[in-house]
């Protein structure tokens, strides 16, 4: 299968994977015959990411919502939107759910996160300075309140339990799994390292590598490309407009 991954996301073909990651507000984008297109993850507030991925892209899409998705608006407000957008112009919405194309899985999840890379000690104090500096507990609303760190570790609860299940599921193809908060310490960036706010970006999952062939994910903003426990790992970030990635529109992987 081929894929190629965009500003959090990724285009499929069989047989390879081409990496790349695009905004709302994305230049060109060039054209490309791919078996499908995976996006990760804050590709626009709301469902307009959905909208232009349709306009954008043609075939199958799959999509996941990022943080990013559910700024300005109500979690639930914000899903439902994505949901009927999803099933509007056909692009499949993945929220902890699966899809089989030409034989390979993909797993799809946000993940958020549940602050465990965080040494325990530390762990209370590193989730109230993100209460305070972290703009999703300022720009999300979760009913009638601000969307908080505890709503988060509950959301990568529920998601963390989904993909363990999954990934043991019986499946004789390939698997892709795609999240949108890094899935290893090793997609922190080295100015990063150490940094206090890195829990907030990223869930340690290496018990879980080597039960997918690949794993897309976005959130942050340096392209990534490892092996961890057999699996390889990818974040192929467009970013903000003027903003150096390190993103590879030519980036080609195999499956």
């Amino acid at each position: 299968m081929r894929a190629r991954l965009g500003d959090n996301g990724a285009n499929i073909r069989q047989n390879p994977a081409i990496p790349q990651v695009f905004t709302c507000e994305s230049e060109s984008i060039p054209t490309f015959d791919a078996d499908a297109i995976v996006l990760a993850g804050d590709i626009g507030n709301g469902a307009a990411g959905i909208d232009w991925a349709r306009e954008t892209f043609r075939g199958p899409v799959l999509y996941l919502a990022g943080n990013h998705e559910y700024y300005e608006g109500e979690f639930e407000a914000v899903q439902e939107a994505m949901e009927a957008a999803a099933r509007k112009l056909a692009v499949e919405l993945l929220d902890c759910s699966e899809i089989v194309l030409d034989g390979v899985r993909f797993l799809g999840c946000t993940l958020w996160t549940d602050y465990s890379l965080a040494p325990q000690k530390e762990r209370p104090a590193v989730i109230e300075s993100a209460r305070k500096l972290n703009p999703d507990y300022q720009l999300i609303r979760y009913g009638s309140r601000a969307f908080a760190p505890e709503d988060a570790i509950a959301l990568c609860a529920r998601h963390r339990a989904w993909l363990a299940a999954a990934l043991a599921a019986p499946f004789t193809g390939k698997t892709v799994v795609i999240t949108h908060f890094a899935p290893h310490p090793l997609s922190i960036a080295p100015a990063f390292v150490g940094h206090r706010a890195n829990p907030g970006f990223v869930v340690d999952l290496g018990e879980a590598m080597g039960s997918a062939a690949l794993w897309i994910h976005g959130h942050t903003h340096t392209f990534f490309d490892y092996r961890a426990g057999g699996t390889r790992v990818i974040c192929n970030p467009r970013g903000y407009p003027d903003e150096a990635t390190g993103f590879r529109p030519d980036l080609i992987v195999e499956i």
